[in-house]
């Protein structure tokens, strides 16, 4: 079973005998967009949603990001993880929140991209929204879907030596202005929503016994 679609395969798969395509889909329980706290400056600029997931949430990188939006045209909600804390970050620009945790269902259909470790989970219900996003990948399986994001054109990926507050500016700025990464997101948000449910693999799984 997989939830990754067509377009987010990189790696070889010919060993698989038979592969069932697997709509990745989140429980979200019950949302309430209000209840996330956005920066309200400045006013109308695009929401960008910073994240690296709740293992590798080390202060250090997220640091770096947040002064790479320092001054930047752009407000952004970041999460540091339920177990640290906010002020962890030191004192950041008005145009930033930081939270220990959002509703991450809540807040991605407000934002314009996202930044995040690229982990499973955040890069799909990303590209789900059909959203562009920025991967700094931090460890485990996120190196490869940093590598996927940017083989679909999605998305740009800055691996933890090319991380500076200058690669996110640029970075950022590139996502926001050029359409192409919003047109390959939006190609694979409707590769996403054309895979089979959770409802009718389990009907497939039924049959096949």
């Amino acid at each position: 079973l997989d939830i990754y679609p067509p377009e987010l395969q990189v790696a070889d798969a010919s060993h698989v005998a038979r592969r069932e395509w697997l709509r990745p889909v989140a429980d979200t329980g019950s949302l309430d967009p209000a209840q996330v706290r956005l920066p309200d400056d400045p006013a109308g600029a695009p929401l960008l949603y910073v994240t690296l997931g709740t293992v590798f949430n080390e202060a250090g990188p997220l640091r770096v990001v947040v002064d790479g939006l320092r001054g930047l045209d752009v407000r952004a909600i970041v999460t540091v993880g339920p177990q640290a804390d906010p002020a962890a970050l030191g004192d950041p620009p008005a145009n930033v929140v930081v939270e220990r945790y959002v509703s991450q269902a809540a807040v991605l259909p407000q934002v314009a991209a996202v930044i995040s470790h690229a982990g499973s989970g955040t890069m799909l219900a990303t590209l789900a929204e059909g959203h562009p996003q920025l991967c700094v990948p931090q460890g485990a399986d996120q190196f490869l879907n940093a590598a996927a994001v940017v083989a679909s054109g999605a998305g740009l990926a800055l691996n933890p030596d090319e991380l500076t507050a200058d690669a996110v500016r640029e970075a950022v700025g590139r996502l926001l202005a050029e359409p192409a990464f919003r047109s390959a997101a939006a190609r694979v948000r409707d590769s996403i929503a054309a895979m089979p449910s959770p409802d009718d693999v389990a009907r497939l799984l039924e049959s096949l016994t």
